[in-house]
């Protein structure tokens, strides 16, 4: 119960992203599985915080340099 709940977790990203190891966060009782929980979440959250830079400089330059190649958005999605 306590290792399928924290293994459940990290497989989370597949069929509920951030959401499941959220709610077990949020719901367990048991420390070890919150601590897995917690770390769970928080590497599923790490790629969503870049993806929202990217999106922004994409849309910058879509709006500001509409005739020129969009280099900040090629560089942000390589980097």
């Amino acid at each position: 119960t306590r290792k399928v709940l924290s293994g459940l977790c990290y497989l989370s990203i597949f069929f509920a992203g951030f959401i499941f190891p959220l709610i077990v966060w949020l719901a367990s009782g048991d420390a070890v599985t919150k601590q897995h929980a917690k770390k769970a979440l928080i590497s599923h959250l790490i790629p969503i915080i870049p993806t929202i830079f990217v999106v922004i400089a994409f849309v910058y330059e879509m709006v500001h340099f509409q005739n020129e190649l969009p280099a900040l958005t090629i560089i942000s999605i390589v980097v």
